[in-house]
Formats: C-alpha cells, sequence, structure tokens
C-alpha cells in the first residue's frame, strides 16, 4: 500500500470527537485529507499511464525536432475572425480575393467557449500522453504563443495559472492573447464588499471576485512579448496598465462597457510605438494626438465622431480605416484646418463611414474634403433622411475608378421607396465601374429598393442601353441577411409583390422566415431574377454571382423555370446558398 494511502487509514482510526462543535471540524478535516488523497492518486495513474504510453509509442524512433514540428501543424489555431473583434477581410465565403471589409459580429455575442477555446488546450492533452511527448511540448515555445480565455468569478484564478504557464513555456516568442470578461462582468455586476456573508459563501468568497490575479499576469514581467492584445469588457482600471505596460503591442483590440472614460483613463495611442492595427469599441474619449506613424489599420465602433475624425486627420499612412456607429459628440468646436481644403489620403485602400447620425459640420467637411485616389474597397451607412446632401454627393463623385467593391452597411429605408432609390442614383452614379456589391445587415425592405435600383433606368422605367443601368460592370451581388424582416403575404406561385411608394403601409419586403426550418430566412428570388434578365437581356453579360449568408432563395416555380431558361440562352449564373452552389437542373 502505498504510503500516502496508509496514512490516510490510520487517520480514521484516530480518536473520535468529543463534541458537535469539534465532530464538525474534524470530518471537514477528514474530507480535505481524502480529496488530497484522491488527486495524488489520479497525478500517480498518470504518471504510470505515461510511462506505459512510451513503452508502445509510434515515435519513440523519431528525433525530437521531428516531433516538434509535427506537434505544431497539429496544433490547432484559433480562427479570430469568428470571435469578439475581426480586422481585415472575411473570406467565409470561399472568395479568394478580399474585397469583404472587416466583419464585426453582433453585440454581445454568446458564450465560444466550447467553439473557440477548448482546443486550445491542445499543449496540455499532449503532456498527458508520454514523457517524451511532455518534454517536446514544454520545450516547443510555437505551441503556446496563442491562448483565448473566457473567465468567469469561479475560473479567474485558474486562468491567471495557465495564461502565466502558457507565457512562461512561450519563451520569447510574440503572443496573441484574447480575453472575454463580458460574461465575468455579467456575473459579477451586483457583487461588491458589502454582499450579505451568506451571498459571499456562494460565490465563494469576494475576494475570489477579484480580477488582480489575471491582471498581474497580463500586465507582468512577460507583458513585453505580448503582441496581439484582444480584451473584451476590459475594466476601465486596467486602462493606465495597458498604456504602461503593453508597449510593445502591434494588434490591439479593446471593447469597454460604453461609459464615459474618466481623463486618467482614457487610452493613450501614441505611447504605442510598435502599433499597427487597432480595434477599439465603446472606447472614449481617445487622447488621439499625435498618433504614431506606423498605423496602418483602424477599426473604430461606439467611438465619439470627432474623435474618430481626428484620428483619420492624424494617420497619414493608413490603409485601412473603418468607423461603425459613432457617438453624436455635438461639438462646438471650429472645424479642422486640415479639413478647409482637399484632404488626399493616398495610401488608404479600404474605407468605411457610417453617416446614419445626425447632420454634423465636421462630418459635412470630412465628406466634401477628403480624397482616397488609391481606394479599392467602400463601406456605407446611411441612414434614412429626405433629399441627398449635397456632402454625400461629393464624396462619392470623388471616388476614384480603382474602386471596384462596395458594401451598404446597416442601412435602413424612407418613408417613401421610390424617393429613396431616386437619391441612391444619384449617388450610385458616380460609381460605373463597381464589380462586386456587398449588402449587410441592411434591412430587407432597403434590399427591395436595392435590387429594383439594379433592374431599371432612370425615373424606374425600364432600362433600354447599357448607360440606363447603375453599376453596369456588376457581376456579383452579396447577400448576408442579417437583419430585420417585415411581414407580407407572397403568391407562392410567382413571387410577386404589388409596386407601392409607401412600403410601411403595403407591408412589402423581399424576405420571410421559413416555418419549416426554424431560423433560415427565405429571400424571394423574383427582385434577383429582374436584375439578372434586364442585364442579360441589354448587355449580355457572360457571367453573373449571388451569394446569400444566413439565408436562402425561395423556390417559387414559375421564377425558377425563368432562371431555367436565362442559364440555357448562354448566361453562367452561380447562386451560393451559404456553401451550397443552386443546381439549375434540380426540380423542385
Amino acid at each position: 500500500m502505498p504510503d500516502y494511502l496508509y496514512r490516510g487509514v490510520l487517520c480514521e482510526h484516530k480518536k473520535a470527537p468529543q463534541g458537535p462543535d469539534d465532530d464538525y471540524e474534524v470530518l471537514l478535516q477528514r474530507a480535505d485529507h481524502w480529496n488530497d488523497i484522491a488527486q495524488r492518486a489520479i497525478d500517480e495513474r498518470a504518471r504510470w499511464l505515461r510511462e506505459a504510453n512510451a513503452l508502445r509509442s509510434a515515435t519513440s524512433s523519431l528525433p525530437n525536432e521531428i516531433l516538434a514540428t509535427i506537434f505544431k501543424f497539429a496544433c490547432p489555431p484559433i480562427d479570430f475572425r469568428k470571435r469578439v473583434f475581426c480586422r481585415g477581410p472575411d473570406d467565409s465565403d470561399g472568395d479568394d480575393d478580399d474585397d469583404d471589409g472587416y466583419r464585426d459580429d453582433d453585440w454581445p455575442i454568446p458564450s465560444r467557449e466550447k467553439e473557440d477555446l477548448s482546443y486550445r488546450r491542445f499543449p496540455m492533452v499532449l503532456g498527458a500522453v508520454s514523457n517524451r511527448w511532455r518534454e517536446v511540448a514544454w520545450s516547443t515555445p510555437g505551441l503556446w504563443n496563442t491562448l483565448a480565455i473566457e473567465p468567469t468569478y469561479r475560473t479567474v484564478r485558474k486562468e491567471a495559472t495557465r495564461l502565466q504557464f502558457y507565457l512562461t513555456n512561450a519563451k520569447s516568442f510574440g503572443f496573441v492573447l484574447d480575453i472575454d470578461l463580458r460574461r465575468y462582468n455579467e456575473e459579477t455586476e451586483f457583487f461588491d464588499e458589502e454582499s450579505p456573508p451568506l451571498l459571499e459563501d456562494i460565490i465563494t468568497g469576494p475576494e475570489k471576485l477579484s480580477l488582480e490575479p489575471l491582471k498581474a499576469v497580463v500586465f507582468g514581467d512577460m507583458a513585453k512579448n505580448i503582441q496581439t492584445l484582444r480584451i473584451a469588457g476590459v475594466p476601465e482600471s486596467w486602462i493606465p496598465d495597458i498604456n504602461r505596460k503593453a508597449l510593445n503591442v502591434v494588434d490591439l483590440c479593446l471593447s469597454c462597457d460604453g461609459h464615459h472614460l474618466q481623463s486618467e483613463s482614457s487610452l493613450v495611442l501614441q505611447k504605442f510605438e510598435s502599433l499597427h492595427h487597432i480595434h477599439l469599441v465603446d472606447m472614449f474619449p481617445l487622447k488621439t494626438s499625435p498618433l504614431p506613424s506606423n498605423i496602418t489599420t483602424i477599426c473604430l465602433r461606439g467611438v465619439q465622431l470627432d474623435d474618430c475624425i481626428r484620428t483619420l486627420l492624424q494617420c497619414t499612412s493608413l490603409v485601412e480605416f473603418y468607423v461603425r456607429y459613432p457617438r453624436d459628440s455635438s461639438t462646438s468646436n471650429p472645424i479642422p484646418a486640415l479639413l478647409q481644403e482637399p484632404l488626399i489620403r493616398s495610401t488608404m485602400k479600404r474605407f468605411g463611414w457610417d453617416n446614419s447620425g445626425p447632420s454634423n459640420s465636421w462630418n459635412s467637411a470630412l465628406l466634401q474634403m477628403v480624397r482616397f485616389p488609391n481606394l479599392r474597397y467602400l463601406e456605407w451607412t446611411d441612414g434614412p433622411r429626405r433629399g441627398t446632401p449635397k456632402p454625400e454627393v461629393d464624396f462619392f463623385s470623388n471616388l476614384p475608378p480603382s474602386l471596384t467593391s462596395l458594401t451598404l452597411f446597416n442601412n435602413a429605408t424612407t418613408s417613401r421607396s421610390y424617393e429613396q432609390r431616386a437619391q441612391l442614383r444619384r449617388l450610385f452614379i458616380h460609381l460605373p465601374q463597381i464589380k462586386k456589391l456587398t449588402l449587410l445587415k441592411c434591412h430587407d425592405q432597403y434590399a427591395q429598393i436595392i435590387f429594383v435600383l439594379l433592374s431599371r433606368g432612370p425615373d424606374d422605367k425600364c432600362p433600354s442601353s447599357p448607360n440606363d443601368f447603375v453599376f453596369p460592370k456588376l457581376r456579383q451581388i452579396v447577400y448576408r441577411f442579417l437583419g430585420h424582416i417585415s411581414r407580407r403575404y407572397v403568391d407562392s406561385e410567382d413571387g410577386r409583390w404589388s409596386e407601392s411608394d409607401d412600403y410601411y403601409d403595403s407591408g412589402e419586403t423581399t424576405a420571410s422566415r421559413n416555418d419549416s426550418d426554424a431560423g433560415t430566412v427565405t429571400i424571394y428570388p423574383k427582385p434577383f431574377m429582374e436584375v439578372v434578365l434586364w442585364r442579360s437581356k441589354i448587355m449580355a453579360i457572360p457571367y453573373f454571382r449571388l451569394k446569400l449568408t444566413e439565408c436562402r432563395l425561395e423556390r417559387v416555380r414559375v421564377v425558377w423555370e425563368r432562371f431555367r431558361g436565362i442559364v440555357k440562352g448562354g448566361l453562367r449564373l452561380e447562386v451560393v446558398e451559404d456553401t451550397k452552389l443552386v443546381d439549375w437542373e434540380k426540380p423542385i
């Protein structure tokens, strides 16, 4: 019998307790004692299993260097494009080009622990196989330099210990760290030092609620090795430490709770001399002057509009710049001198702007004066309003011929669809070079307006020449339906809708929920069929592609027959529903 088990048995033969209080304490001591013995037994069993695995290992003849290489290739990566923050193109639709801009998930998103985090314990699993595998895994820094954690109030200390272990094993390798604190923030929102004693016992004590163990590791001696830092729900008290300790970060992604930061807690971007990429959500105010000259990518969401504009003015070498959901700053400050004359940003390749807020003198000046001579991709958000303001027309008229991809993000509708189509035509006629159009999180009524606009000529008449079309070079539409669905009655035979100037009265839409498949959105095919039909008839286009994400075309028999006729006429028409290509020969 092992010595620790023998001592455990002897413990059971000690003198019995004399009173109720003594009885309770002794029972707790015995429970803790046997818990320690059980844990030691588990560790002992794991050790002998590693010894057994080592004797039968098929990799015993491989050199350590080869085994380490195999481990690195087998280690599953974290797809940060599917996590809280996303920067750069989202190629989830399978395209080889990089025209989709940056994707930002709905906020807040559900826990992704099971999806993204559990398999990142892969290096720990390797170490459990055999002593040799453990030795090789523990000495391979490339296995340990990426970690994503989602701590709760119960797991803060455990996650801090794991992070310290990863940082130590990664040695001097550049480290990628993703911390999602939103669940922790929700759990501890109503807990404080004055919580009732019983409640403190339930949550394992107020000292266990503290993030200090995790904070000490993140901003400790190894902080200099962190090159990518992504923190969702970052506490305001962490901002000064980020300003002081995370100065070697190349890619910084932070989200706050949306409250106004105190001046001493503001993010001071000019301190980050190595910074290239920034993604900030609900972080305001920003101390933006001066900014490091090597920043190339900035994504701002929920940031004050004047801070967004100041950031754009400060960074002269930007390649990508996106603004979503800006906060109205209602600034009374005079328009910056840089916006008194044309502002040229020749390095800008990808630009996203949210123009849906109330009229603002700084915003108007920016749209009128900014110039991007080498722009390739534009993401545009506009709010429902009457008329087409001159700054918007000026902005679109100054866009360069190099711009071939346009994304309309989170756009809504006005009260009259005909009027809005006329407004959009006045903007889009300045972009005849557009080849790819993406509708992202747009209201379904807005999508209908776009499809009608693409299939008709001026004054909503049938087109008679290529010059009558908006985007005459358009060859691809990407529709990611993530918006609101209106109610409407649809004729299931031909998919028609009645044309009405006021869709609020008619209840028209292009989408509905499929009752037979919960969560599936069906897009009525008639609007898209009209786009393809008229462009094929007038311009004899050889190819057209529709990519649908999180939705599908309704199988309407009459419209489907028209599609088949167009395909038989020589047009190569591709419709992709998520990842599946529609087969036109398949009966419906």
